[in-house]
């Protein structure tokens, strides 16, 4: 039988010498909010923006022909976009079964088929009367940037309200809170601005709406993902 000297044990080499032992799990330094104070944020936020959308429509004022808008052009541009924003928030918000929120797949699909389907009715809609006023290039750029304008205290507010509260599904969730909040602007836009052909409503309107829900899958994911 072969026998080992244990002293020359000493002699053979570490290979872990020197390496730098793993790091102890790091906890998280910003932990989401309570659900109380979360529940209020939420409020308060929402009734900062019905406020702010409120003062910005008396400021600029209701458009002067609203008389002789039919019935069909206001339900289908200004009271639908105000329920499908609606809709778009509820479903941001939706706690679901599990506590972490509807499906991905029906928060990308409602997130994506909303400003699609205002786009769409906006293009297809025709004018409310023959002399009603349409809009030139000008106009066009003005009313898109007024109407992004419009978005910006919204998003403001979700930031605050939201900071960390999505644990799953942000980017969904963000887009659908965009996607809210350019629906308002674009159902506002139509109960103030007067230019009423497809073209101005589909990329002044219907493109602030489009760009405030990318913006919302961008930046408002960044904010409210744990």
């Amino acid at each position: 039988m072969t026998r080992f000297d244990l002293a020359t044990l000493e002699s053979i080499p570490d290979p872990l010498a020197g390496a730098t032992p793993n790091p102890s799990p790091q906890r998280a330094t910003s932990p989401g909010p309570a659900r109380g104070a979360l529940q209020r944020r939420r409020w308060l936020a929402l009734l900062f923006c019905v406020g702010w959308f409120a003062a910005e429509l008396s400021l600029s004022g209701v458009r002067g022909d609203m008389a002789r808008l039919p019935g069909g052009y206001v339900v289908a541009l200004i009271a639908l976009p105000f329920a499908a924003g609606a809709l778009c928030l509820a479903l941001a918000l939706a706690s679901g079964r599990t506590g972490l929120g509807l499906r991905a797949l029906w928060l990308t699909s409602v997130a994506l088929g909303a400003p699609f389907a205002y786009v769409v009715a906006g293009g297809l809609w025709p004018m409310p009367y023959p002399e009603a006023p349409r809009g030139n290039l000008a106009f066009g750029v003005l009313c898109f940037h007024l109407a992004i304008a419009w978005t910006v205290p919204p998003f403001i507010a979700a930031g605050i309200a939201l900071r960390r509260a999505f644990v799953t599904r942000a980017d969904a969730r963000g887009a659908l809170l965009g996607a809210a909040a350019g629906l308002c602007v674009a159902a506002l836009s139509a109960l103030r601005c007067p230019l009423s052909d497809p073209a101005h409503i589909v990329l002044s309107h219907g493109g602030a709406v489009v760009v405030s829900a990318a913006l919302g899958a961008w930046l408002l994911a960044r904010v409210t993902r744990i």
